[in-house]
């Protein structure tokens, strides 16, 4: 996997993390921090080192926990938004190929959309504005590294 569309998972990921900062509990906000993190290692030391699946899964799962005792439930819109940030971050988390970083940047399009619920501010739109950029971004490129493979491929033969 080429890093230059990983580059466009980051600041999807950054942007959704800000936006949310103010609406959800600091526990959410922190854990989220942490799989940010997690995101950021598995993209740039992964060859290194490789994180643990027991450690990945327990992270969900901890984030799922939290969210149900921030809330008391997984229904409602908080508590349905910080469900769908948390499944945003899981599937970066474990993305392999292009094809996962595509459902990665259509489920950030409907991610970034669903911030809407918390807020209708300028701010928020500025936000959600900037994550909608990210998302075409990250899926213009991934459209461009396969017409790029594909084309390299065809002119070496």
């Amino acid at each position: 996997m080429d890093k230059q569309l990983y580059f466009a998972v980051l600041p999807l990921t950054i942007m959704v993390l800000v936006a949310q900062f103010a609406y959800m509990p600091a526990s959410v906000s922190l854990i989220w921090l942490i799989m940010l993190l997690v995101i950021v290692w598995r993209y740039f030391y992964a060859a290194l080192k490789p994180i643990s699946k027991l450690f990945l899964v327990a992270l969900v799962c901890t984030a799922l926990g939290l969210i149900y005792l921030s809330f008391k439930t997984f229904l409602g819109v908080e508590a349905g938004v910080a469900l769908l940030t948390t499944c945003l971050y899981a599937k970066c988390i474990e993305s392999k190929s292009t094809r996962d970083l595509l459902v990665v940047f259509n489920f950030g399009l409907f991610v970034c959309a669903s911030l809407f619920l918390h807020s209708q501010s300028a701010l928020m739109l500025i936000g959600v504005l900037v994550g909608l950029m990210f998302c075409l971004i990250g899926l213009y490129r991934t459209q461009i590294h396969g017409f790029v493979e594909t084309n390299s491929t065809r002119s070496s033969i």
